[in-house]
This record gives structure tokens, sequence and C-alpha cells, in this order.
């Protein structure tokens, strides 16, 4: 029953498997690009553990990342005009639904904005209203200003005092009348007032040039 234990040299083993894979290493990498590109390779020829030898040639033409790509491709070009032809087949037939189903959901979630199917909400009530008040061609714009004296000094003198009064007449009217004014009244009346300002300034540096 005796006899003596010898125990494995696991270190040893792992140098003959690092070296063992040092020395197959170009030959992995050389079948590996094979693979991959779709070239042809040869590979040497183990039996029992050792090499014979003797050599094979494999290739991977046919079956290389390259030509699967290439099959793969091909077929998803092929597929795409009746997956196109689905889709538009699917969206004529339930798109409307598909809208119908998010505008419910869209309401549902703010009636307010959305409205609900017997009562308009803002959202339609803004869009009705768009274009309902055009402004009115006879809407008074900001008068011009006469030159005199100066070539550069206009004032407010003549016909343009004429307007400016008629102006101001008719905003006096409007905010007796509605207590607001016209968006285009409120924009006449300021190029009036800017024009009028200048005008003074003008009229007042004048003045006190000839002084």
């Amino acid at each position: 029953m005796g006899g003596t234990y010898k125990a494995p040299d696991i270190a040893a083993a792992n140098r003959e498997a690092v070296m063992a894979s040092i020395e197959t290493f170009p030959l992995q990498r050389e079948i590996e690009a094979a693979s991959r590109i779709g070239a042809a390779v040869r590979v040497p020829i183990y039996k029992d553990g050792k090499e014979t030898g003797q050599f094979r040639t494999v290739d991977f033409k046919d079956v290389s990342d390259i030509a699967q790509t290439r099959a793969i491709g091909q077929a998803l070009a092929d597929l795409a005009p009746i997956q196109a032809q689905r889709q538009l087949e699917a969206a004529q037939q339930y798109g409307t639904q598909f809208a119908q189903q998010r505008r419910a959901e869209l309401q549902a979630l703010d009636p307010e904005r959305y409205g609900t199917a017997t009562q308009p909400g803002l959202y339609a009530q803004f869009l009705s209203d768009i274009g309902r008040a055009p402004i009115s061609e006879t809407s008074p714009t900001a008068p011009t200003y006469e030159r005199v004296g100066m070539p550069t000094g206009p004032q407010d003198t003549g016909y343009a005092q004429s307007i400016r009064s008629d102006l101001e007449r008719q905003i006096g009217a409007g905010l007796a009348q509605a207590g607001t004014l016209d968006p285009t009244m409120i924009r006449a009346a300021e190029q009036a007032a800017r024009a009028r300002g200048t005008a003074q300034a003008l009229h007042r540096l004048r003045d006190f040039a000839q002084q």
C-alpha cells in the first residue's frame, strides 16, 4: 500500500501553458484575420497532441465577417420596400385612429386647453380668433412734419398741427367710450409723441444758436 505521492507542479504547468500560447499566437492571429477578411490560411495537422508535419488549407471566403455583413446588408435592402409597404398600409388603416386616440388623451390631461366634445378649449378659441379683427385701413397714422426755417428743423405747425389735434380728439373719444385704445392708435400716438419731442428739441437748439 505504500508508495510516494508527488504533488503536481502547478507553476510549471502554468509556464508550459503560457509558452504554448506564445508559440501558437501567430497562427491564432493569422486564422482570426483570415476569418474576418475572407482569406485562406494553412494550418498544421495535429494527431495525438503532436504535429504531423502536414498542413491543410482553410478558406474563409464564404464564412468571413465581411461575407456575413454583405449578406445581411443585402437581405435588409431587399426587405426595405416590403417593410415600407407594410408601414404605409398600417398607417392608412390605423393612422387616423392613433391621431384620435392621442387627441382624446390630451383632452383628458388638459380639458381647459383642448376642450371637450361640446365645449371648445382655449386652443381652439385662439385659432378661431385669428384674423377676426383686422386692422382698419382708416386708422389714424402718425402726422408728418413740415420743414420750416432751418432745413433740418421740423416743427409742429400748419397741416401737421391740425392732424395732431384730430388725433388727440380721437384718442380722447376712444378712452371715453371703451376705456382702452386700439393698438394702431397707440402706435400712432407714440410715433407722434416721439416726432413732436424731436421737433421741440431742434427748435430750442436753433433758438439757442441764434442768441
